[in-house]
Order: C-alpha cells, then structure tokens, then sequence
C-alpha cells in the first residue's frame, strides 16, 4: 500500500450515497474498508446530489488543491445528471458534455498521475419517463449510452483508466428507477474498490 494516499472521489448523488440505508453509499463502504486496512488512506466523498459536469467545474481545482498528499488519486463520477432531459429539452447537449470532461480530466492531471474516470449506470426506463421526484425531468438508457461512451472516448484520448460500470446493475438494484439501494451500492464499491487495487494500489 502507497504510503499517505488521498483518493478523491468527485460525483453527483450516486458518489454521494442517496438511498444507502445501510453503509451510506459505495464511496463510504470504500473509507470504510481503508479506514479497517490500510491507516494510511484517507477517502473523501466529494459528491452533490443533482451535479452535472459544468457544476464540478467550478469547484474541482479548489477541492483537489486543499487536499493533495503525497500520493493522490483522483476518481470522476459524474455525467448521469448531463444525461437528463428536463421538459424534454437536454440539459448538457453531448458536444458541451466532451469539452467538460475533457476539461476536468485535464485539471485533475494537473494535480495527479493517478486519475481515472467511473462510467454510468443503467437506469430502468420504465420508472424514469419522469423521475418519481420531479415530473419535468427524466432519463433513459440510450441517452445514457452516448453519453458515456463520451467519457470511454475521452479517457481513450487522454490515456486514463476507464472503470466501467454498465450492466452492473439490475432493476432490483434501483430504489427510484435510478439511484443504487443497499445491494446497488454494494455492487459498485466491489468493483471500483478492484479496480483502485489493481491500477494505482501498490503493496
């Protein structure tokens, strides 16, 4: 394990936990775990609830400066919310979507060596044309698709890890038709936590 490691964790209400009655979200079941393993790994949970990729904009640079170590590992997870269609009009049309993450994939490599991009996850369309919670806004799997093969591409380009997370849930894994339940979340730290193991973590 790298000695004093920062894995900095940028998202939207998945990385945030919404739903996790039990742990709190995967990116808590990750502190969780090195907090019990490895003293010298601190994790931040650095997602809000409803952030698309223009938001993260405006505050990534300033969240990573204030927590630098001297290892760092910089984890994005964000672009569902880019995804949506509000009153059936897109939110973040695809070409403004690439530039931002072009653009917060460079600023985290200003900062790190160690950056990777998390993709999105399935959403059941049956539950999501609207949202339970907001009857002008809805998503659907297809626009999802393009949007993060957006993000396949654009880690392709700048040479980082893409973790990928398609297919990795089920309807059964969906509290709302988009946002993770317990089992959900579990699933996701299984895989991102084997993902950070095998890419940056070194013994």
């Amino acid at each position: 394990m790298m000695k004093d490691t920062n894995i900095l964790i940028f998202g939207d209400s998945i990385v945030y936990g919404l739903y996790d009655k039990s742990m709190q979200g995967w990116v808590n079941r990750l502190k969780n775990y090195y907090d019990n393993n490895h003293q010298s790994v601190c994790v931040y949970n650095l997602g809000i609830p409803a952030e698309t990729t223009k938001d993260l904009l405006i505050r990534i640079e300033s969240e990573i400066k204030c927590r630098l170590a001297s290892n760092t590992i910089i984890l994005l997870a964000i672009g569902i919310n880019d995804s949506q269609l509000v009153d059936n009009h897109n939110r973040t049309d695809i070409q403004s979507f690439t530039e931002n993450v072009d653009t917060l994939i460079s600023i985290a490599r200003k900062y790190s060596s160690d950056v990777a991009y998390i993709g999105l996850t399935d959403v059941d369309d049956t539950r999501v044309k609207p949202v339970s919670f907001n009857r002008h806004k809805s998503y659907d799997n297809h626009r999802i698709a393009l949007f993060n093969d957006s993000i396949m591409n654009a880690c392709a380009s700048n040479n980082i890890p893409f973790i990928s997370l398609s297919g990795l849930l089920s309807k059964d894994d969906l509290t709302d038709g988009i946002h993770p339940n317990d089992a959900g979340h579990n699933k996701i730290y299984k895989r991102v936590k084997a993902e950070i193991d095998s890419i940056f973590i070194k013994e």
